[in-house]
């Protein structure tokens, strides 16, 4: 919550180079700007990850979240620091009709917003659906080496982002 982020954020920055905030993907439409819990949060970050999906469903609610976080970077325009946004293409098979879609909001948003696309795509791999967090995906025997490379190919982007 964003109490428990705003009285530990000092302590976090103090021991870590990078502190990660998995902020809810839900926005309040009634509700002002300034008054959304998710606005408060992201006044913590400099970075903002957005998975994108394709399909028409997961596409629209990820359309109204981008728009708030592109208020959002506009608001922080004001501030010395500014609010990066990147999108990243989640559970992407390549040959679906939605990606096919997805590619062409993706290349919308890219030509419109500020919001920069990773490269690199997180493919639809059974292991990320049931993943269990508390363990490494590189133990042997727990993953295909396919899934191993493509989250390492996307990890590496992400780090080379984040390390500028």
């Amino acid at each position: 919550t964003y109490p428990q982020i705003r009285d530990g954020i000092v302590d976090f920055d103090k021991d870590y180079d990078f502190v990660f905030i998995d902020t809810p993907g839900r926005i309040d439409l009634e509700q002002d700007i300034k008054q959304q819990e998710i606005t408060k949060l992201l006044s913590f970050v400099d970075y903002v990850f957005v998975p994108f999906k394709g399909g028409a469903l997961n596409l629209d609610s990820t359309l109204r979240y981008s728009k708030l976080l592109l208020d959002i970077q506009e608001l922080r325009r004001i501030k010395s620091r500014p609010l990066n946004l990147y999108g990243l293409v989640n559970f992407y098979r390549g040959n679906a009709i939605t990606d096919k879609e997805l590619k062409e909001e993706i290349d919308y948003l890219e030509g419109n917003t500020n919001i920069t696309f990773m490269n690199a795509k997180m493919r639809q791999y059974s292991l990320y659906e049931r993943l269990d967090t508390y363990q490494s995906l590189y133990i042997n025997g727990r993953t295909s080496n396919k899934a191993k490379k493509s989250f390492s190919i996307w990890f590496d982007e992400f780090v080379r982002i984040i390390v500028k």
